[in-house]
């Protein structure tokens, strides 16, 4: 059990050494067990955790980190967390069948996607963002 704790206490302090030096004051009320923490690492787990929140079904937290992530991220001009952001809020808009904001927020995704979102392969998002507008249409028409 030590050797555990031992080897988890290492990891995060290596972690924590390759984090920039901004330091958000509200990061201690939602992520206490980190010194520091930039503001663009800070908007990316606000967005994760508001998929998480989507995922587990609290559609009005999920909306609320969302937003709080993308936020900060536009302010630090995360391009690539700014088209997650929107795809995110997309699928959340269409768990909450609002249809036509669903389809705005996975538009502006792609849009991002195009320019930030592609791997050196070529491959990107924007394959299964096209098969989830075309369900939202779908679910729309019905």
């Amino acid at each position: 059990m030590r050797y555990y704790l031992l080897v988890f206490v290492l990891v995060c302090f290596s972690y924590q050494c390759t984090l920039g030096q901004e330091v958000v004051t509200e990061k201690k009320k939602y992520f206490p067990s980190m010194k520091k923490i930039s503001n663009k690492e800070l908007g990316r787990r606000y967005i994760k955790l508001g998929n998480t929140w989507r995922e587990g079904g609290n559609l009005e937290l999920a909306e609320k980190y969302l937003r709080k992530g993308i936020k900060i991220v536009t302010a630090q001009r995360d391009n690539y967390w700014i088209g997650v952001a929107n795809e995110y809020l997309g699928y959340l808009f269409e768990d909450l069948e609002e249809y036509n904001s669903a389809i705005f927020y996975l538009e502006t995704a792609k849009d991002i996607y195009k320019k930030y979102g592609f791997l050196r392969n070529g491959e990107g998002s924007n394959n299964a963002i096209n098969s989830s507008i075309s369900r939202i249409q779908h679910n729309r028409n019905e």
